[in-house]
């Protein structure tokens, strides 16, 4: 039987191993990786011993059936605790409760087109952090500024590996100064800082296109500017990640908005949501 058709109307009590793993397969693929949704919507990372179970969207006693739309990977935690359960918001697991409540240290993820003044903003608002970027990849030993569109991934996996560097040394504040326009730049930086207990903040500074193309200091394109910037207009982040949005006209700033409008998905982005 075709993948896609097993377990139609089948009602029958299955352990995961029971499943075919194709099946298993498109699940995988509905969800975007094999996790927990319910630790995703909580915002927490599930520990690798803490194994993934086969739970049923629709419970088979309330006529839900094994096929693959109406499945979904939980933790142990989760899928033993729901039981017949209906309840609005999933429940932290034990393990996560048991952690520390104090955070570990401060994440400041920062967002914005080149120009919009995200290093200034980082100097007055933390001075003394950690931070880190992909400028100094670019920069010669004169002083001068050189971007090189070859070298661009190599200075993201350079500055990923300083931050988890930083994270694992246990610095506090670390402040990453780039333009992590979209969910899939910033989401390792998200989950190195959640899995080591910091307190993570995500500020997105705006301004003018046509500003910050006069008063960038690389001297990024005009049109590229642009592009960027409707980019940045595009994505919404996940509603869980704490936001704030800065604006950085050149008069005089703007009061900062707080909770600045999230993506309505509350589940963890997968690449279809991008």
């Amino acid at each position: 039987m075709n993948a896609r058709q097993w377990g139609r109307g089948d009602r029958r009590r299955l352990t995961t191993k029971e499943i075919p793993a194709a099946v298993l397969a498109l699940v995988d693929e509905r969800q975007g990786g094999r996790f927990c949704v319910l630790c995703r919507e909580l915002g927490i990372e599930t520990p690798s011993e803490e194994p993934l179970q086969i739970d049923h969207r629709q419970p088979l006693s309330e006529g839900g059936d094994n096929h693959h739309l109406n499945l979904r990977w939980l933790c142990r935690a989760h899928n033993c605790g729901r039981g017949s359960r209906k309840e609005a918001e999933p429940r932290t697991p034990t393990w996560a409760r048991k952690r520390r409540e104090e955070p570990e240290g401060l994440v400041v993820l920062l967002r914005g087109i080149p120009g919009a003044g995200k290093s200034t903003y980082a100097r007055s608002q933390f001075p003394g952090a950690v931070v880190l970027g992909t400028d100094r990849y670019f920069s010669r030993p004169d002083g001068s500024y050189r971007f090189e569109a070859s070298r661009l991934g190599a200075a993201h996996e350079a500055c990923l590996r300083d931050f988890r560097a930083a994270v694992a040394q246990a610095r506090t504040p670390i402040v990453v100064d780039k333009c992590n326009l979209t969910w899939r730049a910033i989401e390792p930086y998200v989950l190195t800082a959640r899995g080591a207990g910091y307190e993570l903040r995500v500020v997105t500074l705006l301004a003018d296109p046509a500003t910050c193309w006069r008063r960038n200091q690389h001297d990024v394109p005009r049109d590229k500017v642009f592009e960027l910037a409707r980019i940045l207009d595009g994505v919404r982040l996940p509603a869980w990640i704490p936001t704030k949005t800065v604006r950085t006209e050149e008069a005089a700033a703007a009061p900062a908005v707080e909770n600045a409008r999230p993506h309505p998905f509350r589940h963890w982005p997968t690449r279809e949501d991008l």
